[in-house]
């Protein structure tokens, strides 16, 4: 489903704080787990709709976050169009 994909990390750190002396950040990527995914097609959902149910639950926690109503609408439109 996926075999094109490509990302770019661009983490971001907001520190709140100004006595910070050193301060790092990372960020991961990468597939679906295949575990997770065989859970889920051990049980007779299609594997691509199982990847979809899985992509779609990780970055519903990061759109869970999102304060403004429309603007989460809008990008969780935008990440349904762009995961199908």
């Amino acid at each position: 489903m996926f075999t094109s994909a490509w990302c770019t990390s661009e983490p971001i750190l907001e520190i709140l704080n100004n006595d910070i002396l050193r301060c790092s950040h990372g960020a991961t990527v990468g597939p679906v787990d295949p575990e997770h995914l065989f859970y889920l097609v051990s049980r007779g959902i299609p594997r691509p709709v199982a990847e979809r149910m899985l992509v779609q639950g990780f970055l519903g926690e990061v759109l869970d976050r999102l304060p403004v109503a429309q603007v989460r609408e809008a990008v969780d439109q935008e990440l349904a169009a762009r995961i199908e």
